[in-house]
């Protein structure tokens, strides 16, 4: 649960969802041609794609004394994968051109592929409780606050609170049982957050407790 908590917390920044378009759209760029596109210094801007690396998000290559990166061809984690395929189908209607305006092209008009969207997509599972949550919803099915509290040893109010942000990224949907109201998991909304909730609700199921 860790790994997907730290991959989902490098996706969940504003910055590095721009420099993943630029690569997704115009492929291997050095780390000048970054810098330039986004004008971000190079020390900061190397700490993004320092991170991006580590998770194999990208890959780096040397020539000489540049630095190139591209997005990873062959990611270890399934998650990963999943979501690096799902990210270069919504950039793929974005134009290749002049960098600074491919860095600018974040779809702002579209509920579900602008970089917000993207962002509060991501920020949906970096947090151990959220996981724990859609684990157990996707277990055990639909459930109440006061079960989830129990079950999971969570305070009914951050229980609440990490619902309320579920639920406002379309992953959890509430229903009204005569006198109860019970939370179970939805499928997310656009593309790539259907994509994303499935591939982590498969491999929270096979974790162990």
């Amino acid at each position: 649960m860790e790994s997907i908590v730290r991959l989902f917390r490098i996706l969940a920044n504003l910055r590095r969802i721009q420099v993943l378009r630029l690569l997704a759209v115009l492929g291997e760029l050095s780390v000048t041609r970054l810098a330039r596109a986004t004008r971000v210094r190079l020390p900061r801007l190397s700490s993004h794609l320092g991170l991006l690396a580590a998770t194999g998000l990208v890959w780096r290559r040397r020539s000489g004394r540049a630095v190139h990166y591209r997005l990873a061809e062959r990611p270890g984690s399934p998650v990963t994968a999943a979501v690096l395929r799902e990210l270069a189908a919504v950039f793929s209607a974005v134009r290749a051109g002049d960098p600074r305006r491919v860095a600018r092209a974040d779809q702002a008009t579209s509920p579900v592929r602008s970089d917000a969207a993207l962002f509060a997509c991501f920020t949906a599972f970096t947090h151990p409780r959220r996981l724990q949550i859609v684990r157990h919803l996707a277990r055990r099915g639909p459930a109440s606050l006061t079960e989830l509290g129990r079950g999971l040893a969570i305070p009914p109010r951050a229980c609440l609170r990490h619902l309320d942000k579920l639920e406002r990224r379309g992953f959890v949907r509430r229903r009204v049982r005569g006198r109860k109201t019970v939370y179970l998991l939805a499928k997310g909304r656009g593309a790539l957050q259907r994509a994303t909730l499935r591939v982590v609700v498969a491999r929270l199921v096979g974790m162990g407790e």
